[in-house]
């Protein structure tokens, strides 16, 4: 008998025992889990902060309203000789548009990849990423000379609403039609290299300044794009 009480002492014993480290392992696992949520949460926040910061997740068309515009919408055929100079297709022929800004056609469309391609007639284009235009810099233009002077011209994001350019104390109106806009003037600018500014007055008030070289007249057409860094006068679209 007494065997027996001795046995089933030790079974009990045995049985706390493992029943006190069960629950100590769970708590620990509980801690554990704690510890990485407390750790993942900032993370996942700042990842998300960071891209509400640059703006990655923005697209052109949060940018561009000419894409949702059905009242311009494209010919079918219309933008593939651009679509081909470019070398990037269109995604389909949903996003092609076709209007007039400053008696000059403009084309334009969004790639399979979610990039914007456009294009001036007589002039030049190209494309952008899904980046988009932002408020700090809603201009994307390009100058160039022409026979009796110069021209400027390029894409507006919706926040535009109107450009005017200064160039050597004169100031003038440019015309602007759904994101594009267009100037050309027609007065001697002699030789020599020149800068121009553009100034884009937005919905909110506010003013922004973007400064334009143009090449002398040994280099007759200059095409830039300041306004975006990864703005493309080629672009080798492998989503397309």
């Amino acid at each position: 008998m007494s065997l027996e009480l001795e046995r089933l002492a030790r079974l009990e014993t045995t049985l706390v025992g493992a029943a006190a480290t069960q629950a100590t392992r769970r708590r620990r696992r509980r801690r554990r889990s704690v510890v990485l949520a407390v750790v993942v949460a900032p993370l996942v926040l700042v990842a998300a902060g960071s891209v509400a910061r640059v703006g990655t997740l923005r697209g052109v068309d949060h940018n561009l309203s000419v894409l949702r515009d059905d009242r311009v919408a494209a010919p079918p055929g219309a933008v593939d000789k651009l679509s081909g100079s470019l070398g990037a297709r269109s995604s389909d022929g949903e996003s092609e548009r076709s209007w007039l800004v400053g008696r000059q056609r403009v084309e334009a469309y969004r790639t399979r990849s979610g990039r914007f391609c456009f294009g001036f007639s007589g002039t030049a284009g190209g494309c952008f990423t899904k980046a988009g235009l932002t408020s700090g810099r809603p201009l994307d233009p390009t100058a160039d000379r022409v026979a009796r002077g110069f021209r400027v011209y390029g894409v507006a994001a919706d926040e535009v609403t109107s450009v005017t350019l200064a160039v050597r104390g004169v100031t003038h109106r440019v015309a602007l039609s759904r994101n594009a806009f267009y100037l050309q003037v027609d007065s001697p600018v002699g030789p020599q290299r020149f800068t121009l500014t553009l100034l884009a007055h937005l919905r909110d008030g506010e003013t922004t300044q973007m400064r334009i070289p143009v090449a002398d007249s040994r280099t007759p057409t200059m095409t830039i794009h300041p306004a975006l860094p990864d703005a493309l006068s080629s672009v080798e679209d492998t989503a397309a």
